[in-house]
């Protein structure tokens, strides 16, 4: 019988001592859980006054372009007439005659040159291979 008390001693011991470490464990994810619902409150309050801050710029921008509206319409009238008195009939369009090769002298001085220049990388590159 002693043997039997002692043995249940030993296992009420073991237990006692489990449960102190589950205790401590409860209590230090008790700490972190409170300490991350802390930051998340926080951080809910900061996107709160974001949405906040969104809403009420959005509410200045919408008043401003409420306020370009009037203006926006007066530059497309406005548009609209200098279209009328700019247009041009297509036949007058058609009528200007362009010479099909009249290419400038300094056009001409440069192509020669990127042509000589083009000539001489290839060349190079071909000696290089070699």
């Amino acid at each position: 019988m002693t043997s039997e008390i002692d043995s249940l001693r030993q296992e009420n011991a073991r237990l006692m001592a489990e449960n102190a470490e589950f205790k401590t464990k409860y209590d230090e994810a008790k700490g972190e859980i409170t300490k991350l619902r802390a930051e998340l409150r926080n951080r809910i309050e900061e996107l709160e006054k974001a949405r906040i801050d969104t809403t009420v710029e959005n509410t200045r921008r919408d008043v401003e372009n409420s306020g370009m509206m009037p203006r926006m319409l007066s530059l497309r009238l406005e548009l609209q007439s200098w279209k009328k008195i700019l247009d041009i009939p297509d036949s007058i369009v058609a009528n200007k005659i362009v010479p099909a090769n009249s290419k400038s002298s300094e056009k001409k001085i440069m192509n020669s040159f990127l042509d000589e220049v083009n000539k001489k990388r290839v060349s190079d590159e071909i000696r290089q291979r070699k």
